[in-house]
């Protein structure tokens, strides 16, 4: 899960790469391991635009399944 946030991250041409948000990777992914992925529908943008994103969690709530 973590490697292509932290590639984002560095890759990140618009704010630089940031140690502040590598700093909260780990506790993100503690989260995510235990109570978000169990409460929330969980959508991977990893290769989505915006757009195709939000088309994504519209479907998911209009389904029932975002919550």
């Amino acid at each position: 899960m973590c490697s292509p946030i932290v590639a984002g991250f560095n890759g990140d041409t618009f704010l630089g790469p940031s140690s502040f948000r590598l700093k909260y990777l780990d506790p993100y992914a503690d989260a995510a391991r235990t109570w978000l992925h169990r409460e929330a529908e969980v959508v991977d943008t990893t290769h989505l635009t915006p757009a195709q994103a939000a088309l994504r969690i519209a479907e998911a709530v209009r389904s029932g399944r975002g919550r």
